[in-house]
C-alpha cells in the first residue's frame, strides 16, 4: 500500500508593500496577502526597510506578531529615504521577499492620507506643500 501525503508549502510573497501614512520618524506599510498560501493559512508577516544610506535589509517586526497586512514602522529618521519588503509566514516556513515599495523620504505629515497609486519623490525633487505626493488634506486621493 502507497500513502502519498501532501504536506503544505511556504506561501508566495506578500504585494509590493506602499506607504501610506507617515510622521516624522515612523510610516504606516500596508500591503496585499499573497495570492497564493501555499494550502496553509498565513499565520504572520515580517517587515523589513532599508535606509538609502544602507545597503542591508534589517527587521523592523523582530519580536512582534504581525497577523494584518498593515504594520507602523517605528524608529525611522527624518528626511531619510527609505524602502519596505514583506515576507509572509506559513506553518511551512517563509516565502520569498515581495518586490521593494518605492521609496519613501520620512517626513511629518500628521493628518494627511497617502493614496496606495501615488509614488515618493525622488530624492532630487524638491519638496513642499503643492507636490508632496499629491496629497489631499485629510481626504481619500481620486
Amino acid at each position: 500500500m502507497l500513502l502519498f501525503l501532501c504536506g503544505a508549502d511556504k506561501p508566495w510573497p506578500p504585494g509590493r508593500p506602499t506607504v501610506t501614512s507617515m510622521s516624522r520618524d515612523s510610516v504606516t506599510v500596508t500591503w496585499s496577502p499573497p495570492r497564493n498560501d501555499g494550502g496553509s493559512p498565513v499565520t504572520g508577516y515580517a517587515v523589513e526597510s532599508k535606509s538609502s544610506s544602507y545597503y542591508a535589509w534589517t527587521s523592523c517586526s523582530a519580536g512582534l506578531r504581525v497577523s494584518e497586512p498593515h504594520f507602523v514602522v517605528p524608529g525611522l529618521v527624518e528626511g531619510t529615504s527609505y524602502e519596505f519588503r514583506v515576507i509572509a509566514e506559513n506553518r511551512s516556513g517563509r516565502s520569498e521577499p515581495s518586490a521593494p515599495s518605492l521609496p519613501a523620504v520620512v517626513r511629518d505629515m500628521a493628518g494627511t492620507y497617502l493614496s496606495s497609486t501615488q509614488t515618493s519623490p525622488t530624492p532630487e525633487q524638491s519638496i513642499n506643500q503643492s507636490n508632496i505626493y499629491q496629497v489631499r488634506q485629510n481626504k481619500v486621493a481620486p
